[in-house]
């Protein structure tokens, strides 16, 4: 039986087992999805948010970076109901063969008005039942990249949904404590219809959904009095 040299020998005994341990290389779509995969990874995922944290991923124009970053991907996040329109074309021109994972899969979708069109409402991590959803995704995704570390990350992801439950619980029970023709937000875009329908607010959004118009007083008034 052959000896190992005495230098590897010694050099074997003071890996440490984080050097074995495998660090996933994650794209998100933008940054409230790019923060689940990073409080469900933790240590174990490398996470890049495409949209920065002042972007529109409604508007986004990805660069060639981007599409570095997608190539050098070990798994792709998106939130999906058509949130992200440039994505299909990002990970075509990437040649990214991995997995795409929609992190908003389980959700039970809303409708919403959009420049005079019915479509499916793309802002479902607004309320934090939907965001046990979209981690449950992130978490089992990340286990089948990094199967070697899954009781970790099984245990940080756990942690974050129980976090989630318990925050949509007091927000459930903060909101009922206040009179349903007091819970009504004025708001300059259409993204929080989820929210309000989980924790019964009324949102208000003169423009709806058009972001390039700003609204005038006058819509801002007909909103506030409505």
């Amino acid at each position: 039986m052959k000896k190992l040299p005495l230098s590897l020998a010694i050099a074997a005994m003071f890996i440490s087992p984080l050097t074995l341990a495998k660090t996933v290389d994650a794209v998100a779509s933008f940054t409230v999805l790019a923060d689940i995969v990073k409080q469900v990874g933790g240590d174990h995922v490398k996470v890049k948010s495409l949209v920065g944290p002042d972007g529109d991923p409604h508007t986004f124009e990805p660069t060639p970076q981007d599409s570095q970053a997608l190539a050098k991907a070990d798994v792709v996040f998106v939130s999906g109901l058509g949130m992200e329109g440039w994505m299909d074309r990002l990970i075509s021109a990437s040649g990214y063969t991995g997995n795409v994972v929609v992190a908003s899969n389980g959700v039970n979708t809303r409708k919403m008005e959009e420049e005079g069109k019915t479509v499916t409402d793309p802002h479902a991590w607004n309320s934090m039942q939907n965001g046990v959803i979209y981690a449950t995704n992130v978490m089992n995704a990340l286990i089948k990249a990094d199967p070697q570390d899954e009781a970790e990350i099984r245990k940080s992801g756990e942690r974050y949904i129980q976090q989630l439950q318990q925050l949509d619980g007091w927000a459930k029970r903060s909101f009922e404590a206040v009179p349903l023709s007091k819970r009504k937000v004025l708001t300059s875009h259409d993204a929080f219809g989820y929210f309000g329908q989980r924790y019964g607010v009324t949102f208000l959004a003169p423009v709806a959904s058009q972001r390039k118009r700003k609204p005038a007083p006058a819509m801002w008034q007909q909103s506030l009095s409505s």
